[in-house]
C-alpha cells in the first residue's frame, strides 16, 4: 500500500510539473509574447520586489521563460527565473520606489519599462486584530489606486491550528 501510494504522489508531482511548465523563449514567435512588470514593497520584510511575468498571446497564455541571448533586467541586474512560479524575480532590500525593466528577445529587439511606486498606502489606523464572527471592510489609509495600480492584502489567521492564509486583491481606478 505504501508504495502504491508513494507510485501515486510521484506521478502526480510528475504531471503537474510537466503541465505547469514554461516554454522556453527562443521556441515562441517574439512578437507574440506578452510580459507584464510588477515593482512591490512589503514594510513587514523591508523588501522591494521588481519582476516580470512573460506569457504566449496574452495574459492567460502559456508561460514564458526568457532564455539566452534574450534577457530580462531590472536596474541592470538579471532577473532569475523561478520555475515553481513561472516568473522572473528579485527581491531587493530596502525601499526601492523606482526602477527600470529592460527586456531583450530573440529578434535583438530591446523594450525598456519604467516603474514606480507612486502612492503608498498604510492599513487603518488603530487595526489591532479582526473578527472572523461579523463582516469586515478594509479601507486603507492613502490614495484612490490610479490606473496599473493594485493593492493586495494577504491576512493569516494567527488562531487557527494551519494558519490559514487568505489574499485580496483589487486593481479597480478609484477604489
Amino acid at each position: 500500500m505504501y508504495y502504491a501510494r508513494l507510485a501515486g504522489i510521484l506521478l502526480l508531482a510528475l504531471l503537474v510539473s510537466v503541465a505547469c511548465s514554461a516554454e522556453a523563449s527562443d521556441d515562441v514567435d517574439q512578437d507574440r509574447i506578452w510580459a507584464r512588470y510588477t515593482l512591490s514593497y512589503n514594510e513587514n520584510t523591508n523588501n522591494t520586489t521588481a519582476s516580470a511575468r512573460f506569457r504566449v498571446g496574452g495574459p492567460t497564455g502559456s508561460a514564458v521563460q526568457i532564455t539566452g541571448p534574450a534577457y530580462i533586467h531590472f536596474n541592470n541586474e538579471s532577473l532569475p527565473f523561478d520555475s515553481v512560479f513561472n516568473i522572473h524575480s528579485r527581491t531587493l532590500s530596502g525601499y526601492v520606489g523606482s526602477g527600470t525593466f529592460e527586456y531583450g528577445d530573440h529578434d535583438n529587439n530591446t523594450f525598456v519599462n519604467n516603474a514606480t511606486i507612486s502612492n503608498e498606502i498604510d492599513h487603518p489606523a488603530g487595526l489591532t486584530s479582526i473578527s472572523r464572527d461579523s463582516d469586515f471592510e478594509y479601507e486603507w489609509q492613502g490614495p484612490p489606486l490610479v490606473a496599473n495600480e493594485e493593492v493586495v492584502v494577504t491576512m493569516t489567521d494567527t488562531e487557527s491550528p494551519s494558519n490559514e492564509v487568505e489574499v485580496f486583491s483589487t486593481s479597480s481606478t478609484g477604489a
